[in-house]
């Protein structure tokens, strides 16, 4: 019985590990972007296009996990969330968004 609650409460840890990190890069993105002087809408489209993006995941995830597998869904998930927060923090590319 134990061993069966300690699994389980790592996998509850390690969720809250993730959920906690995925909203402080939530929350750190919209502070970074009015930081570097982007405007309200632009900031507003940046929040509109991430939950869009998780709308869009509902949607094409079942279609993923039939044709290619959970295990391979989950590494390319996981890839995805590790290159969301390194691509934000280099910074706002001026050849992307003109800020002037």
């Amino acid at each position: 019985m134990r061993k069966q609650i300690y699994s389980i409460g790592t996998i509850l840890f390690s969720m809250a590990i993730f959920i906690v990190g995925n909203g402080l890069v939530g929350l750190l993105i919209p502070a970074r972007a009015h930081l570097a002087g982007f405007s309200n809408l632009a900031i507003g489209l940046i929040g509109s296009a991430y939950f869009a993006g998780f709308v869009a995941g509902c949607f094409a995830g079942p279609r993923l996990l039939a044709r290619v597998g959970h295990i391979r869904l989950f590494a390319i998930g996981a890839g995805f969330a590790a290159a969301k927060p390194n691509s934000a923090a280099s910074g706002p590319d001026e050849f992307v968004i003109d800020n002037d």
